[in-house]
């Protein structure tokens, strides 16, 4: 912001409105964001064990050859026990912050 005079104004405008400040601090940050912020740290973490790379430089006669050998390597690979973690993480991190939103409007 400038003043009058054409000088910077050296006091900054918060980032969050007091509105916004304040919400942070309800229930509803405790017990629905915050549990979709741990879930995609967990999702993260989880990810990051898999070496698949060989699967996608690997050649193929075909395209659709090359998606069956991809498709069937990666449901080989993941146990369903942890294909339902995996999942149901997916829903805590996604749809939490749907409900947070929703239930403000």
């Amino acid at each position: 912001m400038t003043t009058d005079t054409g000088r910077a104004d050296t006091a900054f405008e918060p980032v969050l409105t007091a509105g916004a400040q304040s919400a942070l601090g309800s229930p509803a940050v405790r017990w629905l964001l915050a549990p979709a912020a741990a879930a995609w740290l967990a999702l993260l973490w989880l990810s990051g064990g898999h070496d698949s790379v060989a699967l996608c430089v690997a050649p193929r006669a075909t395209l659709f050859e090359g998606w069956f050998a991809t498709t069937a390597a990666g449901f080989a690979a993941v146990t369903p026990s942890r294909w339902a973690v995996e999942w149901t993480l997916m829903i805590v991190a996604m749809m939490f912050p749907l409900v947070y939103c929703l239930k403000k409007y």
